[in-house]
């Protein structure tokens, strides 16, 4: 950064674009800078710089079309009294222990999806336990664990829209894992059948998905938006999390995407 009497110049890379910040006689300035292309540390220095003079300035217009703006703004707002300071009372009893069964001929998406945990690098959730938890409740007066069949039936059958078993599970255990999260929500939530449990329950199993497996295709709405980066912050805070803190993280996104849950585990 260089200044002179009336202006400043912002250069985060040698090479790379420069902002012009020229103060007039009304003591304003606009300027231009596009950092899309800049390392991922200085694009956040940009960003961390244009948010510290925020207060300085008697008003502040930021022209964004990429939404980075708009969204370092909402992460820097999370306050205590906006989501994930409200944890359940769980004790290691709450940790499943489940030997998955599956019945003749099972397919194979089911028997990958239960038995393989190649794909279960722990980014932040733990995310053998959060399934092992879902797939213990939802196969509760069953001779074996709920299949990939069953999940899209009773998904069509409350509403849901979903892709047929063989078109997307066999790619990723994420997007089976999705759908069982979504019927988790439903079955585990006090709310009755509606179109509005069906977009909660939609946007819980985005925001799960998300700390277990880390994969994201940009927000559904406000409430998945502020619930992905309160995550983000937690996983800035504490890392990969216990398979106890896990489960904490799971009934705790429940209840913040409006989903009051069916166990008396907050006080």
């Amino acid at each position: 950064m260089s200044q002179g009497i009336n202006e400043t110049i912002v250069l985060p890379e040698p090479d790379g674009e420069a902002l012009l910040i020229n103060i007039d006689n009304r003591l304003c300035f606009e300027g231009e800078l596009k950092i899309s292309s800049l390392p991922d540390e200085k694009f956040e220095q940009v960003i961390e710089l244009i948010f510290q003079l925020k207060p300085k300035l008697k008003s502040l217009r930021i022209v964004d079309d990429s939404d980075v703006w708009e969204t370092y703004l909402e992460m820097m707002s999370i306050t205590k009294k906006s989501v994930y300071t409200i944890f359940p009372t769980l004790t290691n009893e709450h940790i499943p222990h489940l030997v998955p069964t599956f019945p003749e001929n099972p397919l194979s998406i089911d028997f990958n999806f239960w038995n393989d945990d190649s794909e279960l690098i722990v980014p932040f959730l733990n995310t053998q336990i959060i399934r092992d938890r879902m797939g213990t409740d939802l196969s509760k007066n069953k001779t074996y664990t709920i299949t990939a069949k069953e999940i899209i039936e009773e998904l069509n059958h409350e509403g849901f829209f979903t892709f047929p078993v063989d078109l997307l599970y066999e790619m990723y255990h994420s997007n089976y894992f999705k759908d069982l999260a979504k019927l988790w929500a439903w079955k585990m939530s006090l709310n009755k059948p509606s179109k509005q449990k069906i977009s909660r329950c939609i946007n819980f199993s985005e925001v799960i998905t998300y700390g277990c497996y880390g994969t994201f295709a940009g927000y559904i709405n406000k409430t998945h938006r502020v619930a992905c980066l309160s995550l983000d912050k937690l996983r800035t805070n504490e890392g990969a999390v216990s398979e106890l803190r896990s489960l904490e993280i799971l009934y705790s996104s429940l209840e913040y995407c409006g989903l009051r849950s069916k166990e008396k585990i907050f006080e």
